[in-house]
C-alpha cells in the first residue's frame, strides 16, 4: 500500500501548495493600463480640478503628461501658501486641514478648517481673495472641500441637471441616543434657496419643515463626499450609521434600511432612485466613508467604492445591480489559523463579530478598513 499512500500524499501536497499560491492571486480583477508619459484622455480633455476627485468621474486622474516616473524625482517646490488658520485642538476636537483645493484655470480655491474660503493664483501662490464664514463650532473643526459652479456662460433653466447644490451633514456618532437630524438638502445654485430636503426618517417628504416641527433625530448621516452623474442627474451619497453606531440600540426601520449604504437621489428633486446596503443591521459602525468613483466597467456605467469593513464594491449605477456575481470575500483557512495564533483568547466570529462585554476581536474596526480617501483609476 506504500505506493497508494505516497500517491495520496503527493496529491494532498499539490493541493496545499495550490491553495497557498492562490492566496496571493487577485480574483476577478479588471485592469486598466496607462503607458507612462502618455495620457488616456483626448488632447482637449479638461485640465482643471473642479470637483472633489477631479472633474466629475472622481477618478483622481489629471490628464497631464509632463510629469512621468523619469522626472518626478526632480520636482521642486514652486511656492508655499499659508492660510493663517491655525490647526489647534479646541475642547478636544482638533482643527485639521482635510480639504482638497479646486483649480479652475489660473484660480486655486481652498477652504481652511474654520470655514474660510480662499482663492490664490495657481502660478504665483499669491492670494487673490478670501471670504470668512463665521461659525461657532468648537469641536471637530475642519472643511473637507468646496464645490464649483460655472456661471461664466448663459445661466441654464434652474430645473436642469447641474443647477442644484446638494449637501449632507455630520452628527457625532457613539455619543448620545438623541442627536441632531441627518437630513440631506438641495439648494438652488444661483439663488441659494432650498429646493428639497431628504430626511431618512421620513423619506417620502421633500418639503421644508413646517413651523414647530423637526427632522428625525439620530438617523444615518452623509458625512463623506458625494458623487454626481450628470448623464442620469443622480447624486450618489455614502451613508454612515445611526447616532449609536455600536450596539445598534434604538434603531428604527429607516435606520436599518439606510445605515452603511450608498443612496442614489435625483439631484434636482431629491427623489430616491435606490439604496444599496453594504452591511445589514450594523452594530460595528461600518460606515461607507468615501466618495464613490464613476467608471465604465466593460460596458455598463458603474460605481465603485470602499467600506469601513475593508470591502471594495462595484455596482451598475443605473440598475444598482452588482458588477459580478461574487459580492463577498471571506478569509482563507491560512488566515484563520494566523488569527487564532495571534489573537488567542479573544472571541472572534469573523468580520461581523457582535460586540459584547468580553474580549472580542473587531478587525477591521469602525475607523477602517478603507477610510476617507477614494478609489482611483
Amino acid at each position: 500500500m506504500a505506493g497508494a499512500w505516497l500517491g495520496m500524499a503527493a496529491v494532498a501536497l499539490v493541493a496545499a501548495l495550490g491553495m497557498d499560491w492562490g492566496m496571493f492571486q487577485p480574483q476577478g480583477r479588471y485592469i486598466s493600463q496607462v503607458a507612462a508619459g502618455e495620457t488616456p484622455a483626448p488632447v482637449d480633455a479638461a485640465q482643471d480640478w473642479t470637483s472633489h476627485g477631479t472633474h466629475g468621474d472622481e477618478t483622481r486622474f489629471a490628464a497631464l503628461d509632463q510629469i512621468i516616473p523619469d522626472n518626478v524625482g526632480g520636482l521642486e517646490i514652486a511656492w508655499t501658501f499659508r492660510a493663517c488658520d491655525t490647526p489647534v485642538s479646541l475642547c478636544g476636537g482638533a482643527a485639521e486641514d482635510q480639504g482638497i483645493p479646486r483649480q479652475v484655470s489660473d484660480d486655486l480655491c481652498l477652504c481652511a478648517p474654520n470655514n474660510m474660503v480662499i482663492s490664490i493664483d495657481a502660478t504665483s501662490g499669491a492670494e487673490t481673495w478670501r471670504h470668512d464664514v463665521p461659525t461657532e463650532t468648537r469641536t471637530w473643526v475642519r472643511c473637507r472641500g468646496l464645490a464649483h459652479v460655472d456661471t461664466a456662460g448663459p445661466l441654464p433653466q434652474l430645473t436642469l441637471p447641474g443647477t442644484t447644490v446638494v449637501v449632507g451633514g455630520r452628527a457625532a456618532d457613539n455619543v448620545a441616543l438623541d442627536m441632531s437630524g441627518g437630513v440631506m438638502r438641495g439648494f438652488d445654485a444661483i439663488t441659494g434657496a432650498m429646493t428639497w430636503a431628504f430626511d431618512p426618517g421620513t423619506p417620502e417628504d421633500r418639503a421644508a419643515l413646517a413651523e414647530g416641527s423637526a427632522y428625525t433625530r439620530s438617523p444615518p448621516t452623509v458625512w463623506a463626499p458625494k458623487s454626481y452623474d450628470a448623464a442620469f442627474n443622480s447624486v450618489f451619497m455614502p451613508v454612515g450609521t445611526a447616532a449609536i453606531g455600536l450596539r445598534s440600540v434604538k434603531r428604527s426601520t429607516e435606520d436599518e434600511k439606510y445605515s452603511a449604504s450608498i443612496r442614489a437621489l435625483v439631484a434636482t428633486s431629491g427623489d430616491e432612485r435606490g439604496v444599496y446596503q453594504t452591511v445589514h443591521h450594523d452594530p460595528w459602525d461600518f460606515d461607507v466613508p468615501m466618495q464613490p468613483t464613476l467608471m465604465d466597467f466593460k460596458g455598463p456605467p458603474a460605481l465603485a467604492f470602499g467600506t469601513n469593513a475593508g470591502q471594495i464594491c462595484g455596482r451598475d449605477r443605473v440598475t444598482g445591480q452588482p458588477l459580478t456575481e461574487a459580492d463577498k470575500w471571506g478569509a482563507t483557512p491560512f488566515d484563520q489559523v494566523i488569527y487564532r495564533v495571534i489573537f488567542e483568547g479573544c472571541r472572534s466570529e469573523g468580520l461581523f463579530t457582535a460586540p459584547g462585554t468580553d474580549h472580542s476581536l473587531s478587525s477591521p474596526g469602525s475607523l477602517g478598513g478603507i477610510e476617507l480617501g477614494r478609489l482611483g483609476r
